[in-house]
């Protein structure tokens, strides 16, 4: 093997080296939507219509609603919401629309978990 040959192979691990350090490192920096962890929370309420569905869970006297899509452009969303007294999966309801306003059929009811 000559000397240009060497340094072309070397190059190539080179570069592959930096490819897969590259693609490690980016599969670790997708920032986490759900920033309040619900670990530990009781779900009072899960709903899926479509490629979209939405989980919520009580943590103390906090509800923490969790909006999920596999649409592309929606990485996600979490809200917050504080309740007083006992609320309970019989007071949720959960009502799909679309951006025009229309309620979309499919889920069950939206209620129960």
């Amino acid at each position: 093997m000559d000397k240009r040959t060497g340094a072309t192979c070397i190059l190539i691990l080179l570069l592959l080296g930096c490819i897969v350090l590259l693609k490690r490192n980016d599969a670790g920096n997708h920032e986490n939507p759900f920033p309040i962890s619900v670990i530990g929370g009781e779900l009072l309420m899960s709903s899926r219509e479509g490629f979209d569905s939405v989980t919520i869970y009580r943590m103390g006297d906090l509800l923490v609603i969790n909006a999920e899509s596999d649409a592309e452009f929606f990485d996600g969303a979490q809200f917050t919401v504080e309740a007083e007294g006992e609320i309970g999966p019989e007071d949720i309801e959960v009502i799909w629309t679309t951006l025009g306003g229309r309620i979309r059929r499919g889920d069950e009811g939206g209620r129960g978990s």
